[in-house]
């Protein structure tokens, strides 16, 4: 029994390796090559085997433990780990791309590369895409994809720190700082544009998962998939 378990944490951690293997080839390939619709195709299947490669490790180790407390420290270092992707991917879809250089002066650049006008772009988009302006692939990765990419943030934040120690309101606020300095650096750094609408649209996505990770339903899942329902409902993983 024994040499069983310890032959399930050996394997364990083997898949451990090979999803932190796979994380520096995300970190290479994001930061280091051109984005292009193979190497894009390539990056997408890497994150889904290193989400499966971390969910088999955990299960293993879940295995290999009967001690609540350990069980939940498996769970909680496996977010980490699908927390350290999801860090990786949003920086590099975020900080990836360039603006060309076009202006006579940082003024001009700033103004031109600023949008204070709430669903300005929102409504472009919109109309764009009714009329069949641009690419709909296009208007459908601005605005579902600015709000799908902060729809799992709240999980993370709600199992790493508790209600007890982070509130809704004090979330909203660390939000908002987190996400206007994002924009903000996009724009000093030349690597995107500060557009009101996104933060909106940012939020929209955190909100949605606030909510979303509180209904029984995903709870029950997430315990199912990753605690695998014998440990009890706590804060120290997932809020209420």
């Amino acid at each position: 029994m024994k040499k069983n378990m310890i032959y399930q944490k050996v394997i364990a951690f083997f898949f451990y390796g090979i999803s932190l293997a796979i994380l520096l080839l995300l970190i290479y390939a994001l930061f280091k090559t051109n984005f292009s619709g193979t190497i894009f195709k390539y990056i997408s299947l890497a994150a889904i085997l290193y989400f499966v490669f971390v969910l088999i490790a955990n299960s293993l180790l879940l295995l290999a433990v009967n001690n609540n407390t350990l069980r939940i420290r498996t769970f909680k270092f496996s977010f980490f780990l699908y927390f350290l992707i999801y860090i990786t991917m949003m920086c590099g879809l975020l900080f990836k791309s360039g603006v060309d250089w076009k202006y006579s002066s940082l003024i001009e650049y700033y103004v031109e590369n600023s949008n204070l006008i709430p669903f300005k772009t929102i409504s472009f988009y919109f109309l764009a895409f009714v009329g069949d302006y641009i690419n709909k692939s296009i208007v459908l990765g601005n605005i579902v994809g600015n709000i799908l990419m902060f729809v799992p943030l709240d999980l993370f934040i709600s199992i790493f720190f508790p209600s007890k120690i982070i509130g809704l309101k004090r979330k909203i606020f660390m939000f908002l700082f987190f996400i206007i300095m994002i924009e903000v650096i996009q724009l000093v750094t030349q690597t995107g544009f500060f557009d009101v609408d996104d933060i909106i649209l940012n939020s929209i996505g955190f909100m949605t998962g606030y909510f979303l990770f509180r209904t029984q339903s995903i709870q029950k899942m997430i315990r199912f998939v990753f605690i695998h329902e014998k440990a009890p409902k706590s804060e120290d993983y997932a809020e209420n």
